[in-house]
């Protein structure tokens, strides 16, 4: 869920009837104070995972602690480096996700840190209300060393 504020109506008009936003958003709702959403799309990123677990199957065991696995990014696909992976998912958690997973493979325990990556995207728009640009970032902090652990094997 994206919530859009316009500095005036009149662009919220040109923009809604040019049928701009829709190529970024699959739904576009009015703002109630009654809305209730179920579930948000949240991106996760999963340090700490030995390279012979880099595989769709840990990533689908990993988000299946907070919810359906969706797809993994294009550097996760195709890695350059073992890192760090980024998997979106669908999830009914309201809180950010940040927790060290126990993972065990091969008699070995692995302490694996799931922390959702906070995305911020600003779009530019010209007065005319066409699309000129967007701008996107990531912000990732640090993983609490007192966060809940949760035991899982995976083989």
């Amino acid at each position: 869920m994206v919530l859009l504020a316009f500095s005036d109506a009149n662009l919220r008009q040109r923009l809604l009837s040019q049928d701009v936003l829709s190529t970024w958003f699959g739904r576009l709702d009015e703002w109630s104070a009654s809305a209730e959403y179920t579930s948000r799309r949240a991106w996760l990123s999963i340090s700490g995972l030995p390279i012979h677990l880099w595989s769709e199957g840990s990533f689908h065991y990993i988000d299946g602690l907070w919810g359906k696995y969706l797809r993994v990014n294009v550097a996760t696909e195709d890695p350059t480096s073992f890192e760090r992976a980024r998997i979106l998912i669908e999830t009914s958690v309201r809180g950010r996700i940040d927790e060290v997973v126990e993972v065990a493979s091969l008699g070995t325990m692995f302490l694996i840190v799931v922390q959702e990556v906070e995305l911020v995207w600003v779009p530019i728009v010209e007065q005319r209300g066409v699309m000129d640009g967007a701008a996107l970032s990531e912000q990732s902090q640090e993983a609490s060393v007192a966060s809940p652990r949760k035991n899982s094997p995976i083989e």
